[in-house]
């Protein structure tokens, strides 16, 4: 059995697993030649620990993804009878390899060894086993995803999990139990552990969906690099055409010969700046940050006026899919972001919204078929003045929307109104003879 297992790895191919080329037998002794590695995640983690750093959020996603990727890989591979691959790998910082140009991670051990000798049992470190492994010792693709839940724990805090704390299983893992998260300062990671540290292993997202959602993290975090670059680069070429038209209009004061060239010089440089400030707004509205103005203070929908309403853009990665029309991605992102309310704003189409949710959102811009995947998930859930998904319908005459959200009709903003009102109010005859019904 092992010596098939073995074999069965000389066929696997992933960047992210260790390559086995070639099993070698001597009486009972087995080598396995495999690719060269330079250490190991835990030493990785011990040498931030040690300086006293966190690790960097995008290269904690980066080794996750990576992770994620190789499990789900396996995970396809040992569906098949015939694959003579192990139903779950042994996850844990110590058996997670460097490969030899040290930029990716490899899974290298896939549990191969237990029980061979007298009165071993399960592989492993309990910090990193499921609830199920140690109460039943279950192995399945589920118990993996939560082992890699604990490598993640790991790098988010620099700690092994310990949700035992010296007691046994049982006395621990029982019904209403649940993780404490609070040395995960990473919200993103908080979320993602949160779907992971489940008892009920049907509950947990695959290694397929966690690889989909790390890898767009992961994109959003290089977009807005990039964008940030872009701003800087920006914003120093404005300060410098508007340096320039500056000293050349100091030159002007001693009408030098060539005052008419200065002046095409200053007219250009002007040019170019108003140029480049129109890009820095179009950046700026990119990322979500906007100029405040004195029109902000001149609303007046809020019932609420002594509430202090919070102006940083805290879009999730499922609100901003679903500016996107990305039904894919927004599929993927709901176990995790489902029923999340912003606590800033954002601007979603010609409107600003506070503590809005991704509903409201596809509401607003009509995203019919994302307002039917999210309508369960986030019905009756009200923003900073009280309107719901169905209000937001209402206001931008999306009479496909305002049919999915009928579930809402009944619910009152904080001025006391309802969608049909809203309706009336704006003469939409129309949505006002659905809502009537």
């Amino acid at each position: 059995m092992l010596k098939r297992g073995l074999t069965a790895l000389l066929n696997l191919s992933h960047p992210d697993v260790l390559k086995y080329h070639q099993v070698l037998t001597d009486g009972n002794t087995i080598l396995v030649v495999t690719d060269r590695c330079c250490g190991d995640l835990r030493q990785f983690i011990t040498d931030y620990r040690d300086i006293h750093e966190p690790i960097p959020s995008e290269l904690m996603l980066s080794l996750l993804e990576q992770l994620a990727d190789a499990l789900a890989h396996l995970h396809s591979l040992s569906r098949s009878a015939h694959s003579g691959l192990p139903s779950s790998v042994v996850l844990e910082p110590d058996n997670i390899m460097f490969a030899g140009d040290g930029r990716r991670v490899v899974l290298a051990d896939f549990g191969f060894c237990e029980g061979i000798s007298s009165g071993a049992a399960k592989a492993g470190d309990p910090a990193y086993m499921a609830p199920e492994t140690l109460l039943c010792g279950d192995t399945t693709a589920a118990s993996d995803v939560w082992s890699l839940g604990a490598v993640a724990y790991e790098l988010a805090t620099l700690r092994k999990p310990d949700f035992l704390g010296g007691r046994e299983p049982e006395d621990v893992f029982v019904d209403g139990w649940r993780p404490d998260l609070s040395g995960v300062t990473d919200g993103f990671i908080k979320s993602v552990l949160e779907r992971i540290f489940v008892l009920d292993p049907a509950e947990r997202p695959t290694a397929k969906e966690l690889g989909c959602l790390l890898r767009m993290a992961n994109d959003s975090t290089d977009e807005q690099e990039a964008q940030d670059t872009r701003l800087k680069e920006v914003c120093a070429a404005f300060v410098e055409a508007l340096n320039r038209a500056s000293n050349e209009t100091v030159a002007l004061r001693k009408d030098p010969p060539d005052r008419a060239t200065r002046m095409d010089i200053i007219r250009e440089q002007c040019a170019i700046a108003a140029k480049l400030f129109r890009e820095i707004q179009e950046i700026k509205a990119e990322m979500g940050e906007t100029d405040e103005t004195d029109e902000m203070e001149e609303s007046d929908e809020s019932e609420e006026p002594e509430k202090h309403l919070i102006e940083e853009d805290d879009s999730t990665d499922l609100m901003k899919a679903v500016d996107r029309n990305d039904v894919e991605a927004v599929k993927t992102l709901i176990p995790l972001q489902g029923g999340m309310k912003m606590k800033g704003c954002a601007l979603v189409g010609d409107w600003k919204i506070y503590e809005g949710t991704a509903l409201m959102r596809a509401a607003v811009y009509g995203h019919a078929g994302i307002v039917e995947l999210l309508a369960e998930k986030e019905k009756g859930l009200k923003d900073s003045n009280g309107w719901t998904a169905l209000m937001w319908a209402v206001k931008n005459d999306h009479t496909d929307c305002v049919r999915l959200l009928m579930r809402e009709k009944d619910l009152k903003g904080y001025n006391g109104g309802t969608a049909l009102d809203m309706a009336k109010l704006w003469r939409n005859h129309e949505i006002v003879a659905l809502l009537s019904e």
